[in-house]
């Protein structure tokens, strides 16, 4: 059973990330670099709270990424 867990896990493309995702990705050592020696989800709560409080333009880049690497991802796994 755990050989099959294996294939399971290692067939295909891996999914790709979301807005939300690169987003945290983009500006988590700056957050973590404003609160200092914060906790993961401390973290975590603030850059929600950024992500909440964008505008629909700020976000626009964000879900262009995403929605591009979506694309790839369906191409991969299409393949």
């Amino acid at each position: 059973e755990a050989a099959r867990a294996a294939k399971a896990t290692s067939a295909g493309p891996k999914r790709p990330l979301s807005a939300y995702l690169l987003y945290s990705a983009d500006h988590r050592s700056a957050v973590r670099e404003r609160l200092g020696g914060a906790g993961v989800t401390e973290v975590a709560k603030v850059l929600g709270q950024q992500w909440r409080a964008l505008s629909a333009f700020d976000r626009a880049p964000y879900e262009q990424r995403a929605a591009a690497l979506k694309a790839q991802y369906e191409a991969e796994k299409a393949a």
